[in-house]
């Protein structure tokens, strides 16, 4: 299995250097996506700490894009991790990156614009994020990443302003794929389908979100662990 994935980022990475757009796997769908010819967006570029985000904000062609990657067994960090590299080797200057908690947890994801489920999900207990910039001819541009996973599923959106944002992302690199761990299988026979369910909808409370996730998600090595100790 390490062998395959490590395949497909070599492949990934290479199609990534040739390209000013954004290539996800074959397995990926564009479930949504909305643009404006001239928007601005507040960037976060910092954790969420007690009083809001620190942003980065600029103005532009705004895209949002999110996308599924039919795949069990993926990790956020699988899904991240070539977006990382082709921005970086596209020009863009990586100013912020974290994960979940050190985001900010809850507090981060909802002072975040994320395209609503089911087209976006994210995973309280397993999500990152990453902003980046870069100058260009036409004037500055930057983008932001989220990425996240479900039971069966990983989830990428993809937020590019700027003058040179009119291409964003397309999906046309090789089928990414990742055996589920054995304890992921555990989880998945004892809750079913309920893990794959949109971790936040509608008017639910913080509390409420905390205890439904709690009764929905056991302690493993390789899944999110949610406790009283490390409250949403």
């Amino acid at each position: 299995m390490k062998l395959a994935v490590l395949t497909f980022f070599g492949a990934l990475w290479a199609s990534f250097a040739a390209s000013q757009t954004l290539n996800f796997p074959s397995n990926a769908t564009l479930l949504r996506e909305t643009s404006s010819a001239v928007d601005s967006y507040a960037m976060p570029i910092g954790p969420w700490v007690a009083g809001g985000l620190p942003v980065k904000t600029e103005e532009g062609h705004l895209t949002q894009q999110a996308w599924r990657i039919s795949a069990t067994g993926l990790t956020s960090l699988q899904l991240v991790r070539p977006v990382r590299e082709q921005l970086r080797n596209d020009g863009f200057e990586i100013l912020f990156e974290c994960k979940d908690q050190a985001c900010g947890g809850f507090d981060f994801r909802f002072s975040t614009p994320v395209l609503p489920p089911p087209d976006m999900q994210v995973n309280l207990g397993d999500f990152r994020y990453l902003a980046a910039s870069r100058d260009t001819d036409e004037g500055a541009e930057i983008i932001s990443i989220i990425a996240s996973r479900s039971a069966n599923a990983g989830f990428v959106q993809v937020t590019r302003v700027g003058a040179a944002a009119e291409t964003v992302s397309e999906a046309t690199a090789q089928t990414l794929r990742a055996s589920p761990h054995p304890c992921r299988q555990q989880i998945l026979r004892r809750h079913f389908q309920k893990l794959d369910t949109p971790f936040y909808q509608g008017s639910r409370s913080k509390r409420g979100l905390r205890n439904w996730l709690m009764v929905r998600l056991t302690r493993c090595k390789l899944w999110p662990i949610i406790s009283p100790r490390n409250p949403i």
